[in-house]
């Protein structure tokens, strides 16, 4: 099966395949940047790992911030912006 995907995706999409980092395994098994996947009940889902939401925490506090001398309302735009951008990774 490994085998079969990566000539389709090396010679078909032509890309790239990073064979020492590619493997076949259960995706609840297997890390991916940011998030994973869990079983419950028989039905995958997934789940952002700690890290990644204290470090989007940080950046909202940070545009957030009231020492910060920009106005509110662009403060407002760049938080808006910052979470369409993780619903569109995560999605």
């Amino acid at each position: 099966v490994m085998e079969s995907i990566t000539g389709y995706i090396e010679n078909v999409l032509k890309l790239k395949v990073n064979r020492a980092k590619s493997a076949m395994d259960k995706p609840c098994w297997r890390r991916f940047p940011g998030f994973s996947f869990y079983m419950r009940k028989g039905i995958a889902r997934n789940f952002v790992h700690k890290k990644s939401v204290e470090r989007f925490k940080e950046k909202v506090r940070a545009i957030t911030s009231r020492s910060n001398d920009r106005s509110r309302d662009f403060r407002i735009a760049d938080v808006k912006a910052i979470a369409e951008e993780l619903d569109q990774s995560i999605s």
